[in-house]
């Protein structure tokens, strides 16, 4: 077999593979998993029963249609731009890029919703402090809900009831430091 012969081989999954490919990325170090599809080709593991060249119909042309931000739909994509980075190497630096990008977007999400709640706790913990002499009477909270009834320890207690201030018809009547259904 010619050098061209077993490259083309290898790529296109003639030739055993290992599962895992391994490449250092100007992102991130990484190793991708890899899976047999019917096609008898390797790809990324997807819901996809073929690789991503034999699930590609379209006819072979020069250029592909794409969407570009400001010109709209130009014809000069590369038919194996999509694919995956087992299928196409070049586009592995894109791909890992993304997934970096998403990554810390999901992380910047869980900092905030972690910062709110902190807040939200600091102020639920700030509103008892200031309630914690009453044994009964009328709390008004940091979010606006007001609690008029019993109280232990600062926190609602017995009976009363909570007007929540986003919605004044709902209340709720409070016994035992738990709330009524």
């Amino acid at each position: 077999m010619t050098n061209a012969g077993a490259a083309s081989a290898a790529l296109h999954g003639s030739m055993p593979k290992p599962a895992v490919v391994s490449k250092t990325s100007a992102f991130v170090s990484t190793s991708l998993r890899r899976a047999q599809k019917l096609c008898g080709h390797y790809c990324y593991p997807s819901n996809l029963s073929k690789c991503c060249a034999c699930e590609d119909l379209r006819p072979i042309a020069d250029g592909y249609e794409c969407y570009v931000d400001g010109l709209g739909y130009i014809s000069t994509a590369k038919r194996d731009d999509g694919y995956c980075p087992v299928c196409n190497t070049k586009n592995y630096d894109r791909w890992m890029a993304r997934v970096s990008r998403e990554t810390e977007k999901k992380r910047l999400e869980d900092a905030e919703r972690e910062r709110s709640e902190t807040e939200r706790a600091l102020a639920a913990e700030k509103d008892r402090q200031n309630a914690v002499e009453k044994t009964t009477g009328r709390v008004t909270y940091s979010n606006g809900n007001v609690y008029v009834g019993d109280l232990l320890d600062g926190r609602p207690h017995g009976v009363g009831r909570m007007e929540y201030f986003s919605d004044s018809d709902d209340t709720a009547i409070y016994y035992e430091g738990t709330r009524a259904q």
